[in-house]
């Protein structure tokens, strides 16, 4: 068996190396939108644009194989997944390597990623950076010369990846920037300063939506400190040593926490972690109430939340506790690492609360996960027969017990919503039965392999309620009893 694997990989990286973009075409494995973009183009452009491709493929093909000939392949999949942000159609090679790996592939080192790993990965992490960059900025200044305005389109969002990936600052008195020695045209230019970039401190910034809000009612005076690392960057409201102290202190104890949630999952994300820090709870609410999503208005009794779709976190900081701001940080983190890190997977609300949940913040600033969470622990005891149900549990909804808290700081159930699902994953990684741990990794791998669904309107990402409602009919039908009886026993084992 082991030698068919061997046989069958080797097979596999050859074609990758070789002939990738035909094999891919001919086997229909092109994203549907991004086939949608290739019918528009002429073939003149398409060979065109293969020059580019083969550009990058030859610098991310040959990372991403070197890790996988040493066996590493969790660093193998973090190059290819991070190609695929560019080259569409390599999106399987990431998919291959991941079902591969949860599988537990024989004689291959399952060693979690960290930057301590093998001592030559920062170098060619910082290879690969160089030639994203150039790649994006490429790739986005010929879709932009094309006609068609969706191709148009397609040329900004990569311009902004490539800005993105670089972190700027950048000029603004540059009407032509040189980026990676890749210029970028005037009028391009021009419209990515006004359509997706903030002056900040008088230079040039990648705008997030919060950003944009936050700079269009202060205008370029709006001053914010950045501390960052390679895998996470705090941005907080303020000048001077107080808003530096501040940024160095969450972004040290959220490099710490991000090491956890590496070994915890043996995944390395494929963007920069960013969190966003505002100055007081009543600018926090007012981004809340007026931001430019309206889905946030939502999280203005929160003490914060994580926005899976432009990857930054969002809190404020509480000068008379500090501590809650880092614990906060920590927590929403945790949802930007795993929706990146498995590919945007969509879970239920229990799951992606008990995750967050499952990195605790100890004494000293250090971050373990698994830890026991005594006031958890004292809530859900001290609730005795008027515990959520594990059916109600496993479809609710963590905005819903929230909002109902703020209505009614009484309610006792909505207080329970999230020491209840912290328990729930932490007896899934710590208390259950054989057979439970396989049918939850079975619920996980088929998400994982089918996170799309096709509905009359055409085929969309499956949401929460998808994976809610395949955990309590398919995986665990008729099990429900059983696993509460067990989960219930666990959570009293505890001391």
């Amino acid at each position: 068996m082991q030698r068919r694997l061997s046989l069958a990989a080797s097979l596999v990286f050859a074609l990758a190396l070789g002939v990738l973009s035909p094999v891919l075409v001919a086997q229909g494995r092109v994203p549907p939108a991004q086939a949608k973009l290739d019918a528009l183009l002429s073939t003149k452009a398409l060979r065109q644009r293969q020059k580019i491709y083969d550009e990058i493929w030859k610098t991310y093909g040959s990372i991403g194989n070197r890790y996988w000939r040493a066996r590493r392949l969790r660093e193998s999949q973090h190059f290819f997944k991070e190609c695929q942000e560019l080259l569409p159609h390599t999106a399987w090679i990431s998919t291959w390597l991941g079902g591969f790996l949860d599988k537990g592939g024989k004689g291959n080192k399952k060693t979690a990623l960290s930057t301590t790993a093998h001592r030559s990965f920062q170098k060619h992490a910082e290879k690969a950076r160089k030639a994203y960059i150039r790649g994006a900025l490429r790739l986005g200044r010929f879709y932009c010369k094309q006609k068609d305005p969706s191709l148009q389109g397609r040329g900004l969002e990569l311009y902004v990846l490539g800005l993105k990936k670089h972190g700027g600052p950048f000029p603004t008195d540059d009407p032509e920037p040189k980026i990676e020695k890749i210029k970028i045209p005037a009028a391009t230019w021009k419209r990515l300063c006004e359509d997706h970039l903030v002056v900040i401190d008088g230079a040039y910034h990648v705008g997030t939506s919060l950003l944009k809000a936050a700079a269009s009612k202060v205008g370029a005076n709006l001053a914010v400190h950045e501390e960052s690392t390679e895998q996470v960057a705090i941005q907080v409201v303020g000048k001077g040593e107080a808003a530096k102290q501040i940024a160095r202190s969450i972004l040290d104890e959220l490099q710490r926490a991000y090491d956890q949630y590496e070994k915890f999952t043996g995944r390395r994300t494929s963007r920069q972690m960013r969190v966003f820090v505002f100055d007081s709870k009543s600018s926090y609410q007012e981004y809340c109430r007026n931001g430019p999503y309206p889905e946030h208005r939502q999280h203005v009794n929160s003490r914060g939340f994580a926005n899976n779709r432009e990857g930054f976190a969002v809190t404020y900081h509480d000068p008379e506790n500090p501590n809650e701001t880092l614990v906060l940080a920590i927590h929403e983190v945790a949802h930007l690492f795993r929706d990146d890190a498995f590919g945007g997977i969509l879970m239920p609300s229990w799951y992606e609360e008990g995750f967050a949940n499952y990195f605790v913040r100890k004494s000293g600033g250090k971050v373990e996960a698994g830890a026991m969470r005594p006031k958890f622990l004292a809530r859900i005891r001290a609730a005795g027969d008027q515990l959520i149900p594990l059916a109600e549990l496993l479809r609710g909804s963590a905005i819903d017990y929230v909002q109902r808290m703020a209505k009614d700081p009484k309610d006792a159930r909505s207080r329970l919503f999230y020491p209840q699902s912290w328990a729930l994953f932490a007896f899934f990684q710590q208390g259950a039965g054989s057979d439970q741990k396989k049918r939850l990794l079975d619920w996980e791998t088929s998400l994982a392999a089918d996170p799309y669904k096709k509905t009359p309107r055409g085929v969309v990402q499956r949401d929460g309620n998808d994976a809610a409602l395949a955990f309590v009919d398919t995986y665990f039908k008729g099990q429900l009893a059983q696993l509460e009886k067990a989960y219930r026993e666990w959570i009293a084992a505890q001391r």
